[in-house]
């Protein structure tokens, strides 16, 4: 696996199957956390991340050992003003245990914020339509002749038609069969008309769930209330003094080793500079921000999609804003129409597959779509295209766009 295979894992996807909140985590955030990743692993291992003041008898190579021992074996901060404790108990419970592993545990943040979005690719491509291709055709139409784009909207269209008509026939056959299973069908099944976006909704949730938990998995692996880092961070720029630092990333420590010299044991006490912590202290109040934004542009997204879901005028004024750009729109019978339209054609995942188009698409095709989709529903004898049409087989042939050689035709 070369350098670019890694780095296409965090490059931005041209062709994709949610929203700008989402990409905030499974994108953006990632890449962020790797560069701090990159930071702290280069200070720590390719710099000096500690320095310790060692007594005058210390040869360089007592001296290296000294740093080495205070590097592994973790220091404790004791304030400046205050007395060293006598007992080692006392020592133990000013420990500071975190900074070894800070770029661990950066590049396991990172990891957790990739995973809605694994748990999102995996299993949306089961519902029955595969969202990756929808986006790609839709996308691909922005460089083509007229007459291949009317085809791929016509194929589109056909596609969506197809897959919300078998789902319908799917669920009355299973009705009827008396083989009916409420939560399932509502929810889980892919042919409940639902699944789809109750697996985005679900996505969504583990989003916030993720952003939210990294607050409390930072307070156990620092050991202190991560939580309100940033709180501490206002309250020590605030005072007179200035901001000289936060406490929990103390830049001068005390270590305490022991050297073997024959039978006799000596015990040293020493003070260290650590460095790395001046790197850390700006990561991760950069990460406190992070996700404390985050979580806050997550939670809306979620009640934004709830609402566009769920809320009957929210979709209709949906709809209503592409059907009225081509006058479709006339009276009262047109707007009865739409509901039925809105609830018995497209229902819930129909109207999900067409938000999503309408995020990673340009306004006007996704109007051509809703347009195609509305006049099929009103005049169903009216053919789309032809129903062995499958938008697989014409991404492999000649639906499969490619801008650098379609270009010139235009």
């Amino acid at each position: 696996m070369g350098l670019d295979d890694i780095l296409s894992v965090f490059r931005a996807q041209k062709r994709i199957n949610d929203d700008i909140i989402d990409r905030l985590s499974h994108h953006w955030t990632v890449l962020i956390l790797v560069i701090f990743v990159i930071i702290t692993s280069t200070s720590q291992y390719a710099g000096d991340p500690i320095h310790c003041w060692c007594p005058a008898e210390f040869s360089d190579a007592y001296v290296d050992y000294a740093e080495a021992a205070c590097w592994i074996k973790n220091t404790y901060y004791i304030p400046i003003g205050d007395e060293i404790p006598l007992m080692p108990s006392h020592r133990k419970d000013a420990e500071i245990q975190y900074y070894q592993w800070v770029p661990i545990i950066l590049a396991f943040q990172a990891l957790l914020f990739k995973l809605p979005y694994i748990f999102w690719k995996m299993l949306h491509k089961s519902v029955g339509i595969n969202i990756d291709k929808v986006v790609k055709l839709a996308d691909n139409t922005a460089v083509v002749s007229p007459d291949d784009r009317e085809e791929a909207i016509s194929i589109l269209a056909n596609c969506v038609k197809r897959w919300l008509d078998n789902s319908k026939q799917l669920r009355r056959r299973k009705l009827f069969k008396g083989k009916f299973n409420v939560v399932k069908w509502c929810f889980w099944n892919k042919h409940s008309g639902r699944c789809l976006i109750f697996l985005y909704l679900v996505t969504k949730l583990l989003y916030l769930l993720n952003a939210i938990s990294q607050f409390f998995l930072l307070d156990a692996f620092m050991g202190y209330s991560f939580h309100s880092l940033g709180i501490d961070l206002f309250s020590a720029a605030s005072k007179e003094e200035g901001f000289k630092g936060i406490s929990r990333f103390p830049r001068t420590t005390l270590c305490d080793f022991k050297i073997r010299q024959l039978s006799n044991i000596q015990t040293w006490t020493v003070q260290c500079i650590l460095s790395v912590n001046l790197f850390s202290e700006r990561i991760f109040v950069s990460v406190w921000f992070i996700l404390v934004f985050v979580s806050i542009f997550t939670a809306c997204g979620i009640f934004k999609w709830i609402r566009d879901t769920f809320y009957v005028k929210t979709k209709e004024s949906f709809v209503k804003h592409y059907l009225k750009v081509h006058d479709q729109i006339h009276d009262d019978m047109d707007k009865k129409l739409l509901k039925k339209f809105l609830s018995s054609f497209l229902g819930f995942d129909g109207l999900f597959v067409l938000r999503i188009v309408s995020q990673n698409s340009s306004e006007i095709f996704t109007g051509d779509l809703i347009l195609r989709l509305w006049k099929e529903y009103k005049h169903p004898d009216d053919s789309l295209a032809n129903g062995d049409l499958d938008i697989d087989r014409e991404l492999k042939n000649g639906m499969s766009y490619d801008p650098d050689k379609r270009a010139g035709t235009l």
